[in-house]
């Protein structure tokens, strides 16, 4: 004999129809590049430049402008931003603080011509 055959059963119902695809964003323009990183430090000018108010890194030195501060026969100055200032030699009598060589009688950063001409604001030593 054979096997019985199975009851029959009736068609499945038809799936229902699927949901429409949501609609497609208007065309944007893709973003914008992000902005350029600021700069890591200061300028060197503005860096190196002596400290007038004899505050060099934040701390009160005391020393005030370029001049031959020792009486070594070598005019320094301490420097406004020591850490940004590529020129500089950190200070032994204050660890915040750093000086240059300079011109006797001339701040900023003409100073920086006698110890490193890359660090002269216009690469050009004066």
């Amino acid at each position: 004999p054979s096997p019985p055959s199975p009851p029959w059963s009736p068609p499945l119902p038809p799936r229902p129809p699927s949901p429409p695809s949501p609609p497609t964003p208007p065309n944007r323009p893709p973003p914008s590049p992000p902005s350029p990183p600021s700069p890591p430090f200061r300028p060197q000018s503005i860096a190196c430049r002596c400290a007038a108010d004899g505050i060099s890194g934040g701390t009160p030195t005391n020393v005030y402008g370029c001049a031959d501060h020792d009486a070594s026969g070598h005019p320094w100055c301490y420097v406004v931003d020591p850490p940004n200032c590529l020129a500089v030699t950190f200070s032994a009598r204050f660890p915040e603080a750093g000086w240059v060589p300079c011109t006797d009688g001339h701040e900023g950063e003409r100073g920086l011509c006698l110890n490193s001409c890359i660090a002269a604001a216009d690469g050009v030593c004066d």
